[in-house]
């Protein structure tokens, strides 16, 4: 949005400025795909506001509110975390709010129907952050010797 692009700008250097903006597509892409419909919502309806978050929060560095066609949606939260040069959003909202034409991803949820004060306790519930893992790291114990026999570096680890 006209605003979001503004934040960004005021990043100055290049390098920070793409770091705001990876930032806000990072939000924009996880709000979609949680609310089930990506792509296919115009992502000029929603408009995030992007703060650095308290210490309390690592290994996430950022929280973020969202609007949508200029309303703010209370019930939605997201949390930001570098991966490299990359940056994952982890966004939760409200069921209600899940778009779903066939009904196969809703019943897939366990809990569908959160009171207002049981779904605050579980978006603001903290999270462990993830964590950048080799192919190594992945592998079973029985399996490593050959692993390490046949590659001389993990290009993840």
């Amino acid at each position: 949005t006209r605003d979001e692009l503004r934040n960004i700008e005021c990043f100055g250097d290049p390098a920070a400025q793409d770091g705001a903006f990876r930032r806000n597509w990072s939000c924009k892409e996880a709000f979609t795909k949680a609310r089930g419909d990506g792509v296919g919502f115009d992502l000029k309806r929603c408009e995030f506001t992007i703060e650095e978050a308290g210490e309390g929060l690592l290994p996430y560095t950022h929280t973020a509110e969202v609007s949508v066609d200029g309303d703010l949606l209370p019930g939605w939260s997201f949390l930001l975390q570098p991966l490299g040069d990359h940056w994952v959003t982890v966004a939760r909202g409200p069921c209600s709010d899940v778009v779903d034409a066939h009904g196969e991803f809703t019943k897939t949820l366990s809990r569908r129907n959160l009171d207002p004060c049981g779904w605050r306790r579980e978006a603001g519930a903290p999270r462990s952050g993830f964590e950048v893992v080799g192919v190594r790291d992945l592998l079973p114990a029985d399996k490593l010797e050959g692993y390490d026999e046949i590659v001389e570096e993990d290009p993840f680890g």
